[in-house]
């Protein structure tokens, strides 16, 4: 997924406020959308973390949460952008299945429209084009008490 335009990941010079801002719009969207979009403490929680992106006075809860997002953005960044190899080629290598699980209200949703028919899976095809897209109905956070999700997971399993 972050290797969408979107997030203008294509060199080493990127501008690491620029695709932080774009990845805490992403995950303040997707807050918002759970539930769909009808429940007051995701709004309430989405803010939070947005003001505490900005630098202003927020809960504890959503200070540490950016604090741990901005490290794992960063570690991310240098480990994509590392210049001794092409991240999608070395995920090429590694041989295990892959599924991915897509909330229709999820990340996704936080694509340009003119962006989704290239992104829907998230990039995933570039790196395992013989993955298993699962779409799953609901938010970022819904799908993980569906019973297609627990499904499909213990699918080949029990």
């Amino acid at each position: 997924m972050f290797y969408c335009p979107i997030y203008n990941l294509s060199n080493a010079l990127c501008d690491r406020r620029a695709f932080h801002a774009v990845c805490m719009e992403g995950i303040c969207d997707a807050l918002r959308r759970d539930g769909g979009g009808k429940v007051p403490r995701r709004h309430q929680l989405a803010q939070e973390l947005w003001d505490s992106f900005e630098g202003r006075t927020a809960p504890e809860f959503a200070v540490g949460y950016w604090t741990t997002v901005e490290k794992f953005l960063n570690l991310m960044v240098d480990f994509m952008l590392k210049g001794d190899r092409d991240l999608i080629q070395w995920m090429r290598t590694i041989k295990a299945p892959l599924s991915i699980y897509i909330a229709s209200e999820g990340m996704v949703g936080t694509l340009p429209l003119q962006y989704r028919e290239e992104w829907g899976d998230l990039g995933m095809r570039l790196a395992f084009p013989e993955g298993k897209k699962v779409l799953i109905e609901g938010g970022h956070f819904d799908i993980l008490a569906t019973d297609k999700l627990v499904q499909n997971l213990q699918e080949g399993y029990l």
